[in-house]
């Protein structure tokens, strides 16, 4: 319902041709980042997206083609839990 044609699982990262590369500084030298193993699913729900994705899903979220408008205002709505 969103319209979202390059968001895929992490194992299917692959398909994402201009996916941002990690680097980090490894003594001294830069160098690529490892992968992040795709066995994991993270908060995030295991997805990979684009910002142009991304943007969709948010959109097609607030205008009520994922959740019915009362829902969406829902999660917004700041509740007090048991812990204070």
């Amino acid at each position: 319902p969103a319209g979202m044609t390059k968001t895929y699982t992490v194992a299917d990262e692959w398909r994402l041709a201009n996916k941002a590369l990690g680097y980090r500084r490894n003594n001294g030298q830069i160098e690529r980042a490892p992968t992040i193993a795709d066995s994991v699913g993270w908060a995030a729900g295991f997805l990979v997206s684009t910002i142009d994705d991304v943007q969709k899903w948010n959109a097609a979220l607030e205008h009520g083609r994922i959740v019915t408008p009362e829902n969406y205002a829902l999660m917004g709505t700041s509740v007090r839990t048991a812990d204070g």
